[in-house]
């Protein structure tokens, strides 16, 4: 690959292939889960809550009314439409990661879909995989790690970005090399991957308007919380949904001490990839 194209690869991975995957767990990104005790390594949180906050300023000016104006603008069957698309060009990632996490059901599941979805679904606009039992799941390497036993590693917050770890983080740049369209060589190449990543970017941004306000409603501190729920969602992904819930204690949104923002007016935000 060419320089250009290694670094454009690289920006697609963080702006718009793994806002997709992290939007993917929207729904459940809520601060009904009981998460207030959930344990976190947390060493960089005053570098953290400072990006957070920069953050916020750039999701309120530009991602948030971004993604109201494609909701406004797109119809909701559009936006599936494109939200089927995304998911499908990003089927040979999550193939992969089913085969390295040694599940043959789960790339056996994401091959079947690829084929179903790409020629009756017509090129994946239409979900027919779907209708016919086989469900969409999302796999990256960050997850291929943890199966394997890979801690987590310190939490990180990146402005634009959002949510991610050391380990998730490597698993991003990792899955880029998992990707044949970033070596796909052709005229208009670069506006197709620009493309690609603004919708996944605005699909994702969209899909978490609803979550984000949930917990800017409910959490006394939104840094604290979409830093627990970020954390619980990646590793429910890793066991794939079989989280000990009885060990899990009752959530509660007051501000543990430790954590309390340093800006008592701060205001939650998102970017492209995750919540605020």
């Amino acid at each position: 690959m060419r320089a250009r194209d290694i670094f454009g690869a690289l920006v697609l991975a963080f702006t718009g292939g793994v806002a997709q995957a992290q939007a993917a767990d929207a729904t459940s990104m809520t601060t009904d889960q009981d998460i207030s005790g959930l344990q976190v390594s947390d060493p960089f949180e005053d570098v953290n809550r400072g990006l957070f906050t920069l953050h916020t300023v750039v999701d309120n000016l530009l991602l948030e009314p971004a993604a109201l104006g494609y909701r406004y603008v797109v119809p909701g069957p559009a936006r599936t439409g494109v939200r089927n698309v995304l998911r499908n060009i990003n089927s040979p990632v999550v193939f992969v990661n089913g085969v390295l996490q040694g599940s043959p059901s789960k790339a056996g599941t994401t091959a079947a879909r690829f084929g179903i979805n790409t020629t009756i679904g017509v090129v994946g606009v239409f979900d027919v995989a779907n209708h016919l039992g086989l469900k969409h799941r999302n796999e990256d390497f960050g997850q291929t790690l943890g199966v394997w036993g890979v801690g987590e590693g310190p939490y990180v917050f990146v402005p634009i970005l959002g949510p991610t770890n050391v380990r998730d983080g490597v698993g991003r740049i990792v899955d880029v090399a998992f990707d044949p369209l970033n070596y796909a060589q052709y005229d208009g190449d670069d506006a197709v991957n620009v493309s690609r990543a603004v919708l996944a970017g605005l699909d994702a941004r969209e899909q978490l308007i609803g979550p984000i306000n949930d917990i800017e409603a409910q959490s006394a501190d939104p840094y604290a919380t979409m830093k627990r729920v970020y954390t619980a969602n990646r590793r429910n992904d890793i066991k794939d949904g079989a989280i000990d819930v009885q060990a899990l204690p009752d959530f509660d949104s007051s501000v543990e001490p430790s954590e309390a923002p340093p800006i008592a007016d701060a205001a939650p935000a998102s970017g492209t990839g995750a919540p605020r």
